[in-house]
């Protein structure tokens, strides 16, 4: 099996592995996938697997880091299911998501793999838009809350992070979605993210 370290290690930690070059940026990427096909015919938790591994990921606050994204955002090379179990599903959009988009930015290595349930274990928290679009100008209006409202109907615990700026230089905001009564463990993991890289202030 493909784990050359403990896949419970806090994003920070493997950001110091990458620095002292104890960890190559997909290895975590191998590891997750392993254990998730390996997994998967018990928990069926995801709507599609990639095929192959990413490009090696751009250097970033979430370099190497395994991301999974639900099912109801839109990728390129991916079907979009909506949560159905593949009922309703399209072969895959023109264009990634504004959040895939992103996260490529910062490094994270997108397993490509559609998340069907909310959490599986090897799944500590979910990234996800927090609007369909950027901040509006001023301060009269704000964006549409409809990305907030699935997990205000879970019950989950979530929190909004700026990940990045927007056409006008407003700060673009993603959302932290953690497990149910692991409020504190999505804390800890927003407090990670919010820290810069080893060697940047």
């Amino acid at each position: 099996m493909y784990e050359p370290f403990d896949m419970t290690m806090a994003i920070v930690a493997f950001r110091n592995r990458l620095v002292s070059g104890e960890s190559q940026p997909l290895d975590w990427w191998h590891a997750c996938r392993e254990r998730i096909e390996a997994r998967e015919p018990e928990v069926l938790a995801w709507e599609a697997l990639a095929s192959s591994p990413p490009a090696p990921p751009a250097a970033g606050l979430l370099q190497g880091v395994p991301v999974g994204l639900k099912d109801i955002i839109e990728t390129r090379d991916l079907p979009t299911a909506w949560g159905t179990g593949g009922y309703l599903s399209t072969p895959g959009s023109l264009l990634d998501a504004a959040l895939v988009t992103l996260l490529e930015q910062q490094g994270a290595s997108e397993l490509r793999q559609v998340l069907s349930r909310v959490f599986v274990d090897e799944v500590d928290v979910i990234l996800a838009a927090s609007a369909q679009e950027v901040a509006p100008d001023g301060l009269d209006a704000t964006s549409d809350p409809l990305y907030c409202r699935a997990w205000t109907l879970l019950g989950v615990p979530c929190l909004n992070l700026p990940l990045g700026r927007g056409h006008q230089g407003l700060p673009v905001g993603v959302q932290l979605i953690g497990d149910r009564f692991q409020d504190d463990r999505l804390l800890a993991i927003a407090r990670t993210l919010m820290q810069p890289p080893p060697g940047q202030t």
